[in-house]
């Protein structure tokens, strides 16, 4: 199938009798995410910050991800059921409890099971408002660059695991 989500597929394979080769052990033992983990991540950043949104399209033009945007958790909840994005970048001045309720809502849709959440903050200090949820963060504004280097690090921890 050469999916890239393991957990998407997994309930097919075992209805069709698979041969138990995945979730044995970790992923770099696995023969099935030694054939797709190269594939890029889906990326999905939930803002309303229209210079932000055109800064990361620019930037991004031949990033080793895909990128699609949200601004308001109705986007969200349309493109999560088409992108199945891997990490969701949340932009805090959606508001606080707006904010609280998207990353709720993306930690437990069960679409998107392992999906990691990133914030973008102004300040350091607005990370500390999120609950254990939060996979990483970075300060805004930033560029495909800078959410290169969180993914990269996010994926080594886990790998690492």
């Amino acid at each position: 199938m050469r999916a890239h989500r393991c957990y998407e597929v997994a309930e097919y394979a075992q209805a069709v009798g698979h041969n138990k080769v995945f979730c044995k052990g970790t992923c770099l033992e696995c023969d099935y995410y030694r054939i797709v983990h190269q594939q890029n991540a889906n990326v999905l950043t939930i803002t309303d910050n229209d210079i932000l949104a055109q800064n990361l399209k620019r930037t991004a033009t031949n990033a080793p991800f895909n990128l699609e945007f949200a601004d308001c958790e109705y986007a969200c909840s349309a493109v999560v059921d088409r992108f199945r994005p891997d990490f969701a970048i949340v932009d805090c001045s959606l508001g606080e409890t707006t904010v609280r309720d998207m990353i709720t809502h993306l930690v437990e849709d069960p679409r998107i099971p392992h999906v990691r959440v990133i914030l973008a903050v102004e300040t350091p200090q607005e990370v500390d408002k999120c609950d254990k949820e939060i996979f990483g963060w970075m300060i805004k504004p930033f560029s495909a660059d800078n959410v290169i280097e969180c993914i990269s690090s996010l994926q080594n921890d886990e790998v690492a695991e």
